[in-house]
C-alpha cells in the first residue's frame, strides 16, 4: 500500500531542515518544562503501527504523529489535509486573487493579541467594499518574530472581482488602528492556497527560544488559525461512505494494543474491507542514504 499524503511523512524522508527544526523545539519544549510534548516532538513519525487487511492480505504503515502545531512534520500533513478538504471549492474559484494584511507588531505575544487581529480582520469582512467584491475565501493567519517582535499577518486567497488596492488600504486602515501595509495580486488557484495553508507560524523564527515557544503555546492555546466564508463557508468535501462488510467489527491483537490517539485504520484502501488487524509496532524505522524528498515551507 503507498504512503497515505494525508499523514505525517515517512521519518526517513525528512529533509535535514525538518529534522534541524524538530530537534531545537525538543530542547525549547523540554526546558519550558513540557516533557511529555517534547518527547512527543522527538519521536514524531519515527514509530509505525502496521496494519493488515485479512480479505486481501495488504499491509500498511502509519506513521504515529504528536499533532503539536509548530511540529514541522505535522504541520505538512495538515496542509495535505486541507488542500484535500476544500478541493471542489478551490475547483470553483472565478477570479482567484491572493491578499496579504499586516497587523501592527507587538514585543509580547498574548490571546488578546491573536483574538483582536480576528476581531479586526472580521469587521473588514462586513465592509461594503469586501460585500460587493468578494464572493468567498480561505484565510490563513501567520506568526513571525523579527527585531520589532512579534508580527501578525494573514493570507487569504479570496474570490473576488477587481478592488482597487489604494481602497483597501484605506479601508484596513480605519478597522486596523492604522496598520498600512495591504498587498493584493491575481494568482492562480493552486499557488494561492499554498501560501495560505502553509505554516501557521514560522518556527524558524523562534523555534530555537524557550522564552517566545512558551509565549506561542500560550497565546495560540484552542485558537484558530484558519477561517473560511462566503462560498468557502461549509464547502469542505464530504468524506466518502464506507462500504457495506461482512464483518461484524475489526480485529485488532490483544497483545499489539494502540496507543491513545494514534492512526486507525477503519477501512483496506484495496479491497475496502474493515477486516483489518494491526500485526505490529515499528520503532524508528530508518532507511539509510535515501534521498530527501523536497516539502515546501
Amino acid at each position: 500500500m503507498t504512503d497515505d499524503p494525508q499523514r505525517p511523512p515517512p521519518h526517513r524522508y525528512l529533509p535535514e531542515t525538518y529534522q534541524r527544526i524538530r530537534d531545537s523545539l525538543y530542547n525549547a519544549y523540554y526546558l519550558i518544562g513540557e516533557t511529555k510534548k517534547a518527547n512527543d516532538i522527538r519521536d514524531c513519525g519515527r514509530t509505525y503501527l502496521r496494519y493488515h487487511c485479512a480479505d486481501c492480505h495488504a499491509e500498511r504503515d502509519l506513521a504515529l504523529s504528536c499533532h503539536q502545531r509548530l511540529c514541522p512534520i505535522c504541520s505538512y500533513a495538515r496542509r495535505n489535509r486541507i488542500l484535500a478538504t476544500y478541493h471542489t471549492a478551490l475547483a470553483e474559484v472565478q477570479t482567484p486573487k491572493m491578499l496579504t494584511l499586516t497587523y501592527h507588531s507587538q514585543k509580547e505575544l498574548t490571546k488578546d493579541l491573536l483574538q483582536q487581529c480576528h476581531r479586526q480582520f472580521a469587521e473588514f469582512r462586513h465592509t461594503r467594499l469586501w460585500k460587493d467584491a468578494v464572493r468567498g475565501g480561505i484565510t490563513g493567519f501567520e506568526l513571525t518574530y523579527g527585531e520589532a517582535g512579534w508580527h501578525p499577518h494573514s493570507h487569504s486567497l479570496i474570490d473576488a472581482d477587481y478592488i482597487p488596492v489604494v481602497e483597501l488600504s484605506r479601508e484596513w486602515r480605519k478597522h486596523s488602528d492604522g496598520a498600512m501595509v495591504v498587498h493584493i495580486k491575481a494568482v492562480q488557484t493552486q499557488d494561492g492556497v499554498e501560501e495560505v495553508v502553509k505554516y501557521t507560524a514560522k518556527a524558524t523564527s523562534f523555534y530555537a527560544t524557550p522564552s517566545l515557544v512558551r509565549q506561542y503555546l500560550d497565546a495560540t492555546h484552542k485558537t484558530r488559525f484558519l477561517t473560511t466564508y462566503g462560498s468557502f463557508y461549509r464547502a469542505s468535501d464530504p468524506l466518502p461512505p464506507k462500504p457495506p462488510s461482512t464483518h461484524p467489527t475489526s480485529i485488532f491483537d490483544p497483545h499489539n494494543p494502540i496507543p491513545p490517539g494514534a492512526p486507525r485504520l477503519s477501512q483496506c484502501p484495496i479491497c475496502h474491507s474493515s477486516n483489518i488487524m494491526l500485526t505490529g509496532r515499528l520503532e524508528d524505522k530508518l532507511i539509510p542514504d535515501t534521498p530527501a524528498v523536497q516539502i515546501p515551507f
